[in-house]
């Protein structure tokens, strides 16, 4: 048995967790006013770690200019703070990794039921070679 199996399992891990960087209204502070902030901005403000993930603002603190914020998700305490502030939030589309087409699974069984259930029956085998059915000799009429 695989060493990973054997090994407890502590708590528990969510399947299909998602990993949101977390940025708050009061750390947007610190751009200029008017300014539009997106993830680059974000990034180059060191207020989150790579614009590859997925970015979403909190309401703790208070914000005192009017910017532009683009991310992916907002709650809604921070949405009510900034329109209260006159500042905007543009949403970003999080875009999914392509699925991968899994191939279809072959069946374990022997297809020789497949193949006996696609054979003709007896009613449509070719007629008998008789007189007035002569065997094909291959030579063109």
């Amino acid at each position: 048995m695989p060493l990973v199996r054997r090994i407890p399992k502590r708590g528990f891990n969510a399947r299909f967790h998602k990993d949101y960087q977390v940025v708050n209204v009061e750390s947007l502070n610190r751009f200029t006013a008017n300014a539009v902030i997106g993830l680059k901005e974000m990034k180059d403000a060191g207020l989150i770690t790579s614009v590859h993930g997925i970015v979403k603002i909190l309401g703790d603190g208070t914000i005192s200019k009017v910017v532009t914020v683009k991310a992916h998700k907002i709650s809604e305490s921070a949405m009510k703070k900034l329109t209260e502030s006159g500042s905007k939030f543009e949403s970003l589309i999080v875009v999914k990794a392509p699925e991968k087409v899994e191939a279809k699974a072959r069946p374990k069984t022997a297809p020789k039921a497949a193949e006996k259930a696609a054979a003709p029956k007896a009613a449509e085998k070719p007629a008998p070679k008789t007189a007035e059915n002569p065997p094909d000799t291959g030579e063109k009429a």
